[in-house]
């Protein structure tokens, strides 16, 4: 069953917000769906449909309220709930309300469903206003990249892993870089697609052991512009889609696709490119063990001003360095915004 709240207000800006739950539980095959809106006067959820919220949604979506970042969601109080997707849905920088998922307890709902999920409410262009006439292309492409990534986490486990570690790790620094919503936006989409176009890249050379020969890096180097050409469809934002692009360039324009360099590079693809890198060394590779977290650091240090942006080199290992020293886990939902980061000059640390 399907439960649905009633239309909101006209003035409210979220009148398709039905169109985009009738869409999300297509998506996951989720039996239970519900909208739980902010009253603007008193900053409070209210439940909106004709019956009544189960305890747990209110728990999940007053969570998610409190920090509006999508949550796969299990109370430890009620484990006989199988797992809750609650998403904010937002709108010119304003949380409009929690989107909440459920039901599915032969297949509980995972980190896969969420991101999807986030992604449909990260980029409404994806929910037409008539979902009558546009929800079949709609769900196919998104189930398309869907199976896109999943094929990939099955031939590669590693990708799947890091494509989340890497959201987070991104996350983590532009939340504390104090970056705009939107921004923020563009970098949950593109951190979890960002090599989607590894899926065009053999397993020969994804999961070779050795190092790669200059003919097989140009093959796998060739997987930003797969990548993008696999999402074009999708109308993602141009930030979420340059990043995808533009991830592996590097500062003195000895990256690809491209060969960007300096801030020719988006400013969103050099904070992303340090995540990648940071999250490949710490981790183990068919090719080598990973490395420390210090050393991991170390190299991100000797490579600022090189492969990376150097004020947000310096920035970024100060930031994972603090963290390491107060031993707070790395950790999307535990972060605090500093103060606004000066994009325009890369010395500025």
């Amino acid at each position: 069953m399907l439960h649905l709240p009633r239309p909101p207000r006209p003035e409210s800006a979220g009148e398709n917000y039905l169109d985009l739950l009738h869409l999300a539980a297509k998506l996951t095959g989720a039996n239970h769906a519900a909208f739980l809106p902010l009253d603007g006067p008193t900053g409070l959820l209210v439940n909106a449909a004709d019956r009544a919220i189960p305890a747990i949604y209110w728990e999940a979506a007053q969570e998610v309220a409190r920090n509006p970042l999508p949550l796969l969601f299990q109370s430890r109080g009620q484990r006989s709930f199988s797992p809750l997707l609650a998403v904010p849905v937002q709108h010119r920088n304003n949380l409009l309300g929690v989107m909440i998922i459920g039901g599915r307890p032969r297949r509980p709902l995972n980190r896969d469903d969420l991101n999807l999920v986030a992604l449909l409410a990260e980029n409404p262009s994806l929910v037409s206003t008539n979902l009558g006439q546009h929800d079949k292309s709609t769900i196919y492409l998104l189930e398309s990249v869907q199976a896109l990534v999943k094929t990939l986490e099955a031939r590669d486990h590693y990708t799947g892993q890091h494509c989340n570690q890497v959201t987070e790790i991104a996350l983590h620094f532009a939340r504390d870089l104090g970056l705009s919503p939107e921004e923020l936006e563009s970098v949950k989409t593109a951190g979890y697609l960002h090599d989607i176009g590894k899926v065009g890249i053999s397993d020969r050379l994804l999961l070779k052991q050795g190092p790669l020969t200059r003919e097989e890096r140009a093959i796998i180097e060739t997987h930003p512009i797969i990548g993008e050409k696999i999402v074009r469809p999708l109308g993602l934002k141009p930030p979420a889609k340059e990043i995808i692009l533009h991830h592996h360039e590097r500062w003195d324009g000895r990256g690809y696709p491209q060969g960007l360099a300096g801030e020719e590079i988006p400013f969103l693809c050099r904070l992303v490119a340090l995540a990648d890198v940071f999250d490949a060394l710490t981790n183990d590779r068919p090719y080598r063990r990973r490395f420390s977290l210090q050393d991991a650091l170390k190299k991100i240090r000797a490579a600022a001003g090189t492969q990376f942006d150097p004020g947000l080199a310096r920035h970024f290992v100060k930031l994972i360095s603090s963290q390491t020293r107060n031993r707070v886990p790395l950790s999307v939902t535990q972060v605090k915004t500093s103060e606004k980061f000066t994009k325009s000059h890369p010395g500025l640390l």
